[in-house]
């Protein structure tokens, strides 16, 4: 839990103003600029940090994992904390008395779910609870699959697996390509589109990365970012400056 909070407020002021390389003072003020202004951006928890505390909650308070109290819970707290970020999907689905969950694909899904993996000892059962705490909010299949993925690694890395195991199993079981070169997932996380180069109407093999302005809030592309700094990272202060070395949505990485 304190890892998870950590990494968000420390990742916080970079949203929208990117650190530039690892080398950045952690918890500190950044200054940056939003709507043609020079602000302070100051590190707090966001939005992943309070439902990562209402998933928490859910399973130390309700022994059976009833759907109904992850609801509860999370709409609970989204009413205590409405300002700390959420996006407004999760905003519109906390606000709607009937809760159908939208067919998109975002990453909120697997910003929250990090105590499944440590709290419960059975693999397959957590796995089945990130798969259900997932759809009840967004049951796009591949967010589903990147919450399914997530939980396996973070249960696989707190039960003393080697990450040579816990890399064949993201490559192998779930797709996840993890050799991905880091300047071309910096361009994808910030929005970016791959597309082909084009002579003469015929394809050249080559490619390159179009903006768009808009960061990536996939699911599968951001837990491959998470993926790699923690499999190339040495320590958890290194892993935390790679995942907002990278850009894009920094706290959920």
């Amino acid at each position: 839990m304190l890892g998870a909070i950590a990494g968000d407020i420390i990742a916080s002021p970079y949203l929208k103003s990117n650190a530039q390389g690892k080398d950045f003072e952690m918890f500190a003020h950044v200054r940056g600029w939003l709507s043609g202004k020079e602000v302070s951006f100051f590190p707090r928890p966001t939005d992943a940090s309070v439902m990562t505390i209402a998933v928490a909650r859910w399973l130390t308070t309700d022994p059976d994992y009833r759907r109904e109290n992850f609801i509860n819970c999370m709409k609970e707290i989204y009413f205590t904390h409405p300002d700390c970020g959420f996006s407004p999907t999760m905003s519109i689905w906390c606000k709607s008395e009937y809760s159908k969950p939208f067919n998109r694909d975002c990453n909120d899904v697997i910003a929250r779910i990090s105590p499944i993996a440590i709290k419960v000892n059975d693999l397959k059962e957590a796995i089945e609870l990130a798969r259900m705490t997932a759809s009840i909010t967004h049951d796009n299949p591949d967010s589903i699959k990147g919450a399914e993925a997530f939980t396996d690694a973070l249960w696989k890395a707190a039960r003393g697996r080697t990450k040579d195991d816990i890399r064949f199993a993201m490559e192998n079981d779930y797709g996840i390509k993890l050799n991905i070169p880091e300047q071309d997932l910096k361009s994808i996380l910030m929005g970016a589109i791959k597309e082909d180069v084009i002579i003469n109407g015929e394809p050249t093999g080559e490619f390159y990365f179009r903006e768009t302005g808009k960061i990536d809030y996939s699911t599968v592309n951001t837990l491959t970012a998470a993926l790699k700094c923690f499999l190339e990272g040495n320590s958890f202060e290194d892993i935390v400056r790679r995942a907002v070395a990278l850009g894009g949505d920094s706290t959920t990485i």
